[in-house]
């Protein structure tokens, strides 16, 4: 996580400076907004992690979608030449959050502690999966992602003293800024995991 100065530390070295990991929020706090922005936001993510001027997308079916296609960047779409991880076997596209899982993630999360500006916690509304054939070629894409994005923090579920009850599969997630061409800075999630456990999860 970022602590002091705006450092990416592991946790052990950020508590040694002193000071708590710097909060992580949203710059808006309010939901129609953010969905809005968070729909520019997963195609500019997209955009950066598959620069195939849409060859090579698939759809939820398994189909190819060419480059002249409308549907990548569809919900369920996958590219199979991913720019970023390149040892992926594909980018997974689940699509923005959409607002009824934004506005119950957001009550039940951090509503009683946010109140009003609970929605400026959500940093999943706009996300992406980079899905890996093993391990070892999971860590070398994170290696990638940490050099492309302006990374915020690393999350990994591979450390089961971290896992959180409900997640189902082993995971590492990462949470970046996506700015260009966007009205402001915002907050995406990358999941980075093997393809056995995505496979489960569909």
């Amino acid at each position: 996580r970022r602590f002091k100065d705006g450092d990416l530390m592991d946790d052990p070295k950020g508590w040694r400076t002193g000071g708590p990991p710097d909060p992580l929020r949203q710059l808006e706090d309010d939901l129609e907004a953010l969905l809005s922005t968070a729909t520019a936001a997963q195609t500019r993510l997209l955009e950066v992690l598959a620069r195939t001027d849409r060859d090579g997308a698939e759809d939820s079916d398994g189909g190819a979608v060419g480059a002249s296609s409308s549907r990548w960047p569809a919900p369920g779409s996958r590219c199979s030449r991913p720019a970023v991880g390149r040892g992926a076997l594909f980018v997974y596209n689940p699509g923005a959050k959409s607002r009824e899982a934004a506005i119950a993630k957001a009550w039940v999360r951090y509503g009683p502690a946010e109140g009003r500006r609970r929605c400026r916690n959500l940093m999943d509304l706009a996300r992406a999966s980079l899905v890996f054939p093993d391990c070892s070629s999971l860590r070398a894409g994170l290696n990638e992602v940490l050099a492309a994005f302006d990374v915020l923090e690393v999350r990994n579920y591979y450390n089961l003293r971290k896992r959180r009850p409900h997640l189902d599969c082993r995971c590492v997630e990462v949470l970046v800024v996506v700015e260009e061409g966007l009205r402001a800075p915002f907050i995406c999630e990358l999941r980075l995991e093997e393809v056995a456990f995505f496979s489960a999860r569909q």
